[in-house]
């Protein structure tokens, strides 16, 4: 019955009247919320006939066949037992002569490629062939369709690894010298879906497509150069993907990024070199590049996205020693003094950021000291921004940890701020404020400056308060415990104004660390009593 209805409908649809009668829409609508009649109609003309008056000139016809097709596709979508059995028939709609039934088929490949039942039965299909075959199409909306369900395909490795065994790799040339540069942009995308997968990255590496993605670098339209250059920065994650593109001579093309006048250049460039560098054994060539000059001119750029993430590719060159040491002799340091009163809090975040990590190499923080640096941190510790007070605070804890780097933070009175640290709202920044007077009293010959400071019994009230309310009192523990460990730092606790009583509850805590570092303080103090009685 079903079929002959439909047969009547086809007939209908062939007319060369523009005006299709409207129950013919509203019974299809009806039909397709069927299983069987679903299946008969996919089989038919109906389905293809429909497709087919999506580019029809008739607002009416036009609109009828938009509004029935998400009918079907709906079904597809909400019953993944139905797409498996109706599979065969989409793929088939990829062949079709008409570039309207091959896009929307595309469209339902991919929805189907969604379901987790159905994703098996699509892939042991030809629907990777059928698809990737479409990239040498002639229409370039159907090309552009099929790369982005290539794309969604590949996001699972059995999905990437379907597509690559259909030859997408071979494909991929011809659409990077595509005239639309949707398509070329959407290759791209592909490209770094793929590398996701580091058993699919050898097989990128060895391809015509690596190279041609490198030719990207050069497209006329910066969306391309932006897509291009996120997929060279997912090949270079992996340590295999960075010697490649380091052996290509890619930073070269970093060079002419960073000199772009578009402004999403250098910052894909930033983010390229810093997918680059986190590899040890490719930084030498990195520090010996033009690329790595220009992007320390990108410090002085007006625009402060870009030297926010010139600054943050900086600190990844600074997490090894030579990187350190490049910096420093390339007077990096003016810079981040500079970087230190921006008025972007971003820009302020990640000078802090990067100066903690340069003076972690104990032989950089000599110079650190004798820049203006460590002087304009100090200010920010008043900063508006919770972030960039927090940032300070973190590179002044790591300073602190050797002994001049302690002495000179005490020397310029850093101590007479720490009430305002400690009294902040931010729990990251009370946080980083224990670190830092954790990291100060380490050193015995910095104790009595630390408890002959104004806000001293402030802040011993604030570490006991911490330990006894706190759900985490470990790190104040460890800074009294600091602090208690020394025989003046004892005897200066026993003579404050404060109790220890909460003590005794955290030496009954279930957590063994909490527990001893508790029992280690209250063992100081009757230490330094005994030997105040004794006296």
């Amino acid at each position: 019955m079903a079929a002959k209805i439909l047969d009547r409908v086809s007939e209908i649809f062939q007319t060369p009247r523009p005006k299709v009668p409207g129950w013919t829409y509203d019974l299809l609508e009806r039909l397709v919320c069927h299983t069987p009649t679903l299946l008969v109609i996919l089989e038919s003309k109906v389905c293809v006939q429909l497709v087919n008056l999506l580019a029809n000139e008739h607002p009416r016809v036009n609109r009828s066949a938009r509004n029935t097709l998400p009918y079907i596709a709906q079904m597809l979508d909400d019953t993944p037992a139905i797409a498996s059995k109706v599979l065969d028939h989409v793929l088939a709609l990829l062949k079709s002569s008409s570039p309207e039934i091959r896009r929307w088929a595309c469209s339902q490949v991919g929805e189907l490629a969604r379901h987790e039942s159905t994703l098996p039965t699509m892939l042991e299909s030809k629907a990777c062939v059928g698809l990737v075959s479409l990239l040498c199409d002639t229409h370039s909306d159907v090309v552009q369709s099929a790369l982005y369900v290539l794309t969604d395909i590949a996001q699972k490795l059995e999905g990437a690894e379907a597509i690559v065994k259909a030859k997408v790799l071979d494909n991929v040339p011809e659409s990077t010298e595509s005239s639309c540069l949707e398509v070329r942009e959407q290759t791209c995308i592909l490209i770094g879906m793929l590398v996701h997968h580091k058993s699919i990255l050898l097989t990128v590496l060895e391809s015509k497509a690596f190279v041609r993605l490198l030719s990207l670098l050069h497209d006329e339209h910066p969306e391309v150069v932006w897509s291009a250059t996120r997929a060279l920065s997912q090949i270079a994650e992996k340590l295999e993907g960075a010697q490649a593109i380091e052996k290509a001579k890619v930073l070269d093309n970093v060079s002419e990024l960073i000199e772009s006048l578009c402004l999403s250049a250098p910052h894909r460039a930033c983010t390229l070199i810093e997918a680059v560098v986190h590899h040890g054994s490719i930084l030498l060539p990195v520090l010996e590049s033009k690329a790595f000059a220009q992007l320390l001119s990108l410090l002085h750029n007006e625009d402060l996205e870009i030297v926010q993430r010139a600054t943050k590719a900086l600190f990844q060159i600074a997490e090894k020693l030579e990187g350190a040491q490049a910096l420093v002799e390339s007077k990096v340091l003016d810079d981040i003094s500079g970087l230190l009163e921006s008025s972007c809090w971003g820009v302020q975040y990640w000078a802090c950021t990067l100066i903690e990590e340069l003076v972690y190499h104990e032989s950089i923080l000599p110079a650190v000291l004798e820049s203006k640096v460590s002087v304009r941190l100090f200010p920010l510790l008043h900063d508006k921004c919770s972030e960039v007070v927090q940032s300070a605070t973190r590179a002044l804890s790591q300073i602190a940890e050797k002994l001049e780097g302690a002495q000179a933070i005490v020397k310029a009175q850093v101590l007479d701020n720490v009430s305002e640290l400690i009294e902040s709202s931010c729990s990251s920044v009370r946080f980083w404020a224990c670190i830092l007077i954790d990291a100060l009293v380490h050193h015995e010959s910095i104790l009595p400056a630390v408890l002959e400071s104004k806000t001293c019994a402030q802040l011993v009230a604030f570490l006991l308060w911490e330990a006894t309310t706190s759900t985490n009192p470990y790190l104040a523990l460890c800074v009294l415990r600091e602090i208690s460990e020394w025989p003046v730092g004892a005897a200066a606790l026993i003579d404050m104004p404060v109790k220890f009583g909460g003590f005794e509850e955290l030496c009954q805590s279930s957590d063994y660390v909490i527990q001893r570092a508790a029992r280690s303080v209250l063992d100081d103090l009757a230490r330094a009593r005994s030997k105040q009685q004794i006296l």
